[in-house]
């Protein structure tokens, strides 16, 4: 656990055991009041078990009318799959629209990371993205990098890291 003591500017990491009414002890035998913790955040552990987390949001829309019939569906997948060493990262949308049976829109984005982790905070990452529009431009647009990253941290209430990348990226363009 990673608390933050009242008047204190950096915070102690240590396991927790029960102390007595309205305290917890430190692994090291300090003794906090509860009343004097600003804030617990539970850290990740570092075993080599998998976990997997993300979203899955889907959205429909269908409209009649007397003069026009409209249907539009998004879908949109983020998703995080990741153990000590390992972490895989997949994001997906779709969109689809039609006006009186006429496509208005139909497009897709797929991007997919992996990375690996080389200590508890630098990494490698492998990039890939795929944007196909099938109206717009009609175009597909694929894009692919490594490069290397650091993570600041990763714990219950989010994680920040930065990373670079060389990538190509390339555009081809669907003429009929």
């Amino acid at each position: 656990i990673q608390l933050q003591i009242q008047g204190e500017e950096s915070p102690h990491t240590s396991r927790l055991q029960a102390g007595g009414s309205g305290a917890v002890v430190l692994a090291d035998g300090q003794v906090i009041a509860l009343a004097d913790i600003d804030t617990a955040v539970r850290l990740r552990d570092a075993i080599d078990h998998w976990s997997w987390g993300g979203n899955l949001d889907i959205s429909l829309n269908l409209k009649q009318e007397s003069h026009k019939r409209e249907y539009e569906a998004n879908t949109r997948l983020d998703t995080r799959v990741f153990n000590h060493q390992w972490r895989h990262n997949l994001k997906a949308e779709l969109q689809k629209k039609t006006e009186n049976s006429e496509r208005k829109d139909n497009n897709y984005e797929v991007t997919y990371d992996l990375d690996r982790f080389l200590d508890e905070h630098w990494f490698l990452r492998l990039h890939g993205r795929r944007k196909r529009d099938y109206l717009g431009y009609d175009s597909t647009e694929d894009e692919f990098g490594a490069g290397p990253g650091y993570q600041f941290w990763d714990d219950e209430q989010g994680h920040f890291n930065l990373s670079t990348q060389f990538a190509r990226t390339e555009y081809t363009y669907h003429f009929d």
